[in-house]
């Protein structure tokens, strides 16, 4: 890393470790290119069936070429992490990325090729929603992700001023409002990034303190105090992101999802085909899937930092199940499944103090789960019983199940386990997140499971939830 990414953090002090840590992001374990290679296949098809011609198809061939070197450059990257330094690795990442911004950036010229409304909101859409991508992609490297952002969206305003009409200038001003935003969304990240690596760095250097503080006592208690002040600058660094991120990072999204209710609402005039319109519901259900993501890790920072607010309140356990499968009994039906409800009497008139809307929350993220990991035609049972002076919630199912040394794993943030095909479209926030909530609420969380058998979630609540709510 050099002195300039030190500057973007207004001059502070890097560590060798940190920088190391943040240019291992760039070539992660499951690498994020395939992410480009789908996004480049889409756009190209859509640009096309718009069009009714083979140039976005050569576009689209192009978009590939520069996604195979990136991901050679990934494979040598992940066989020989040590043949370069870290900042050469970083240049490499850098210098291969931006060549695919550029070429993104060249769909611009459909803004002054054509008049069609549909044609200039699906390439700007993509270009934007790509945008957010690499911000969020790489945060902890403002020129990776700023490689992508400058050059493409650059040119889509520069195209906009030269079109020179209401529709170009609209473009033009939303792009300068969006890459703004993106640099303000960067900046910030790649504080809260440095700052939380540091924060742990130093509790590294901390500990190894510790070890040799057993010969001294005095020493011993320089190191506690070491430690008290590096959790401080751990807990700040979280709490400076919460401030930042909370309103920063939802603004672009919010953007995408309004370019695409104007397609919805077919303000420039009649869609025509409807297939376009099942475009316009994917773009916008992509972008709010990435919202739902910003506000489950937002939800997980406010736990983890304390800041999260509970309103407790008087709950009935029995409506809150029937309102939950309800919720989810469609997307059971689409996959075929047998969604099934048992509520016991007793539980009928049972009242508990509870945050209700993160209690739903958490039991959604549950139900949603064992849709996904429930294979056609399996079973799903969802029910709620008195236990002393506690109403516990348990949701079963049949499905694909998980090995017993996975489900700690599980239970982590991010992490994904089990079968590729069943995972790979989530997020893996939902049982961290739930879990969490549900321990911020003075419950339990228990999760069984079985490989090929299915899993069992049970919750636990008593009747008078602790918290701090309003």
């Amino acid at each position: 890393m050099n002195q300039s990414l030190k500057r973007f953090v207004s001059g502070a002090r890097v560590p060798a470790a940190v920088q190391d840590e943040i240019v291992a992001a760039l070539y992660p374990k499951s690498f994020r290119i395939g992410t480009s290679i789908l996004t480049s296949i889409v756009n190209g098809g859509v640009l096309a069936a718009i069009m009714h011609s083979w140039l976005p198809l050569a576009w689209m061939a192009v978009a590939l070429m520069i996604c195979t070197v990136r991901t050679a450059d990934w494979l040598h990257y992940r066989q020989n992490p040590d043949k370069r330094s870290s900042s050469e690795w970083a240049m490499r990442f850098v210098l291969l990325f931006l060549p695919f911004g550029i070429w993104w950036g060249t769909t611009a010229a459909l803004l002054l090729l054509s008049d069609d409304p549909l044609l200039m909101a699906v390439a700007v859409l993509a270009t934007d929603a790509q945008g957010a991508g690499a911000v969020c992609s790489y945060p902890g490297h403002p020129p990776a992700a700023l490689s992508f952002v400058l050059p493409a969206m650059v040119m889509f305003a520069v195209a906009g001023l030269i079109r020179a009409d209401f529709i170009g200038y609209s473009i033009a001003f939303v792009e300068i409002v969006l890459i703004a935003n993106y640099v303000i969304i960067i900046r910030e990240f790649y504080r809260s990034v440095v700052h939380g690596l540091t924060a742990q760095f130093e509790k590294t250097e901390i500990a190894d303190h510790l070890a040799e503080a057993h010969i001294a006592l005095q020493r011993e208690s320089s190191a506690l105090a070491e430690a008290h002040l590096a959790l401080q600058r751990e807990g700040a660094a979280k709490s400076e992101f919460l401030a930042h991120m909370s309103h920063e990072l939802r603004t672009p999204l919010n953007a995408i999802l309004g370019f695409s209710d104007i397609i919805s609402s077919e303000k420039f005039g009649p869609i025509g085909n409807e297939r376009y319109r099942e475009y316009q519901k994917d773009i916008q259900g992509a972008a709010a899937h990435l919202l739902d993501i910003v506000n489950e890790v937002l939800d997980i920072a406010r736990i983890e930092a304390g800041e999260l607010t509970l309103q407790i309140e008087n709950v009935y356990p029995a409506d809150i199940v029937r309102f939950t499968a309800r919720l989810i009994q469609q997307r059971a039906l689409i996959k075929s499944l047998t969604l099934t409800m048992s509520i016991a009497s007793e539980i009928e008139n049972i009242v508990i103090r509870t945050d209700e809307v993160r209690l739903k929350q958490a039991l959604i993220n549950i139900l949603t789960n064992a849709v996904k990991f429930t294979n056609i035609g399996g079973k799903i049972d969802f029910g709620t019983t008195l236990s002393g002076t506690s109403v516990c919630f348990e949701i079963r199912d049949n499905g694909v199940g998980m090995a017993a040394h996975d489900l700690e794993r599980a239970l982590l943030p991010f992490v994904q386990v089990g079968s590729p095909m069943h995972a790979r479209d989530g997020s893996g926030l939902g049982l961290p997140l739930s879990r969490q909530l549900i321990e911020r609420l003075g419950g339990t969380f228990a999760i069984v499971s079985s490989l090929g058998v299915g899993t069992t979630v049970t919750i636990t609540l008593p009747f008078a939830t602790p918290g701090n709510g309003s």
